[in-house]
């Protein structure tokens, strides 16, 4: 073999490490885009889930909406809006093949989860006329998710210790402030 010959296997060798070291660096940049974006979202869907009171949060608890005053019901709608436009952006990104399908797997879980908070059909009634003229898909989705949350409802076994929603009716209740001043 010539010199000739070593210094264009030299050159093919080179290239070839620098075709691997861009992989590389394309797929963990990758990966590091998708973690930063499952970060924000999560911060997002915790700072507007920290503007409900406490007990809206409780799955199945006995928070009610028509125990709010007129502005703190307001105010309580206008979370759900935020959160909802979070849910809206989610499944943009899944339609678009933005994020991986084990991150949507999850977000739709925590959705489906959200469903079981009280108030969240209220605020869904509320707040579905936004969504249907400029995303119809966004609102068959979540009608969708609830209609499957109400069927896991159906067949769940009574939780030991927990009213049922029903009987929470006639149990005294609490009004709730939604102010977020310390």
């Amino acid at each position: 073999m010539t010199s000739t010959d070593w210094i264009l296997v030299a050159n093919f060798a080179a290239v070839g490490v620098a075709a691997a070291a861009i992989w590389f660096s394309i797929r963990g940049l990758r990966t590091q885009i998708q973690v930063s974006t499952v970060l924000e979202y999560t911060k997002r869907y915790n700072t507007v889930m920290a503007d409900l009171p406490f007990e809206a949060r409780t799955p199945n608890g006995h928070f009610r909406v028509e125990d709010l005053s007129a502005s703190c019901r307001q105010d309580f709608f206008s979370t759900y809006r935020d959160y909802l436009n979070i849910c809206w952006e989610e499944k943009w990104l899944a339609d678009k093949d933005r994020i991986d399908m084990e991150t949507w797997k999850l977000w739709k879980e925590s959705i489906h989860q959200t469903m079981d908070f009280p108030g969240f059909e209220e605020a869904w009634q509320e707040l579905r006329s936004e969504y249907e003229p400029y995303s119809s898909d966004f609102a068959d989705f979540i009608e969708e998710m609830r209609n499957v949350s109400r069927q896991d409802q159906d067949n769940r076994p009574p939780r030991a210790g927990k009213e049922s929603r029903e009987s929470s009716e006639n149990q005294p209740t609490t009004t709730v402030s939604l102010s977020t001043e310390s």
